[in-house]
């Protein structure tokens, strides 16, 4: 069943790769990486520029996660166009690179399916590491939902690590919710959602 999944995963992605091609594929790993760096670093000062010009009333998570993703999102989109452009002009200079990366080539089909279906298998292990995490109803026995959950736990060792930075206060705004609010109180609110919704936007 796990394995199944695995396998199936890998074939679509590597059917989307082959049409995207190996500089299409890297140009989006890319601005995803860019993305979620730019949001992580930044994404307190933002926030702190929107609450002195605007003074939006809303709880000073929702700003800080709202700005997250505006920042990721500009930062894929700028970080992709970025790398196809110097993938057409390595492209023109050098015509074997062209004939191996470029999407409207053989070999660049060929390595886009390749390394996109590589990103297929991970996404599909990290929904397998979910499921069992979360619903306990995965069966430990199967040695592909081994492998998902050492990827998993591996990979979201970072958000247990007691020394990641907590949410930086926003300067200017209190993080107590408006008089007459109805709220309910989120156990050990210090960053980890942002970073968490913005791996699911990642995917």
């Amino acid at each position: 069943m796990a394995s199944g999944i695995v396998i199936t995963a890998a074939l679509l992605f590597a059917v989307r790769g082959m049409f995207l091609g190996f500089n299409g594929v890297i140009a989006r790993l890319v601005g995803m990486a860019l993305g979620y760096y730019v949001a992580y670093s930044y994404r307190a000062d933002l926030s702190t520029y929107v609450v002195n010009q605007y003074q939006p009333n809303f709880p000073e998570i929702v700003i800080q996660t709202a700005c997250a993703m505006a920042l990721f999102f500009v930062a894929w989109a700028t970080g992709s166009v970025a790398v196809s452009l110097l993938f057409k002009v390595l492209g023109n200079a050098i015509p074997g690179f062209k004939q191996l990366f470029n999407q409207d080539t053989v070999g660049g089909k060929i390595t886009g399916a390749l390394v996109n279906s590589a990103i297929g298998a991970a996404i599909a292990l990290m929904g397998l590491w979910a499921f069992s995490t979360f619903t306990g109803k995965a069966d430990i026995s199967d040695p592909t939902q081994q492998l998902a959950n050492r990827w998993g736990d591996s990979l979201f060792a970072l958000l247990d690590n007691p020394s990641l930075p907590a949410l930086p206060a926003i300067k200017g705004l209190s993080s107590a919710p408006p008089a007459g609010t109805k709220t309910e109180r989120v156990a050990n609110s210090d960053g980890k959602g942002s970073i968490i919704i913005l791996s699911l936007i990642h995917i």
